[in-house]
This record gives C-alpha cells, sequence and structure tokens, in this order.
C-alpha cells in the first residue's frame, strides 16, 4: 500500500512530467480569420493568413533572436528555470532526503516559478487583441502545463 509520502512523490513526478511535455508540445495555435481582406492579406504575406502554433520554448528563443533580453531572460528563469528546480526540491523534499535550502530562498522559488501563471494571463490578453474572428485553440502542452502547475500547488 502506498503512503501519503510515496503518493506525494509520484503526484511530483507526475507534475514534472507534465511540464516536461508541456515545454515540448504547443500551447496554442492560433488560427487568423480576417474575413473579406483575408485572399488581399494572404497576396502581400501568404504567412499571415497560416495557422501558427506557439511553443513556450520557441517563443523564448524567438524573443532572445529579436533583442528582448530582458523578457526573455525573466521568462527563461520564471517559466523554465525555477519550476523545474522548484520540482526537484519537492521531490527531494517527498523522497525523505530534502536540500538544505534556506527557507527564504524556498519560498522565492515557489512565489517565482509561479509565473506561469503571468504567461496564461499573457495570452488571454493576445486573445483579446487579435484581430477580426481569429481564434485561438489551446494545445496539448497548455493542459501539461496546467495540470503540472495545479499539481504543483495540491503537492
Amino acid at each position: 500500500m502506498l503512503s501519503g509520502q510515496s503518493i506525494r512523490s509520484w503526484a511530483t513526478l507526475a507534475a514534472a512530467f507534465s511540464f516536461g511535455l508541456a515545454c515540448m508540445l504547443p500551447l496554442l495555435v492560433i488560427q487568423p480569420d480576417l474575413g473579406v481582406a483575408e485572399p488581399v492579406v494572404a497576396f502581400f504575406d501568404a504567412a499571415a493568413v497560416e495557422d501558427q502554433i506557439v511553443f513556450l520554448i520557441e517563443s523564448i528563443w524567438s524573443l532572445f533572436e529579436t533583442g528582448e533580453w530582458l523578457l526573455a531572460s525573466v521568462l527563461l528563469v520564471c517559466a523554465l528555470l525555477l519550476p523545474i528546480l522548484k520540482f526537484v526540491l519537492l521531490y527531494a523534499e517527498h523522497t525523505g532526503r530534502p536540500l538544505r535550502i534556506p527557507s527564504v530562498i524556498r519560498l522565492a522559488i515557489s512565489k517565482l516559478a509561479m509565473a506561469e501563471v503571468f504567461l496564461i494571463a499573457l495570452f488571454l490578453v493576445l486573445i483579446k487583441e487579435l484581430p477580426g474572428n481569429t481564434s485561438i485553440v489551446l494545445g496539448s502542452g497548455f493542459y501539461c502545463f496546467l495540470f503540472a502547475s495545479i499539481a504543483a500547488i495540491l503537492v
């Protein structure tokens, strides 16, 4: 029979695995719909009317390439590195071998690793600002990210 400690360890591993999937799977698919202007836009810029798939790691890399170093660095640290560190700390704690890290730093990691909530809010703002009848389809990576966030909170 599984103990509470064992269940939390497995839940932490499941959340970490889900987070890893979320980093590799598409978060969103943007499907532009410009109405009657679409053929004209497609004539001048065919890429503007194609579906765009949004990946977390690709988005961060794109920000680095376009010179948005500060935003890219914040996203890299808060959306990738700190959640990984948080899962490592949670797993070590639930297996009975906690790492010796001051509680102030642990609390900071937990709070900063929740920057994914900011990312979700940012995506929602983007949805509202899209032209015409453009729609957003949530990708499998989004649901993996959501599961990992909720599981990390509950564990």
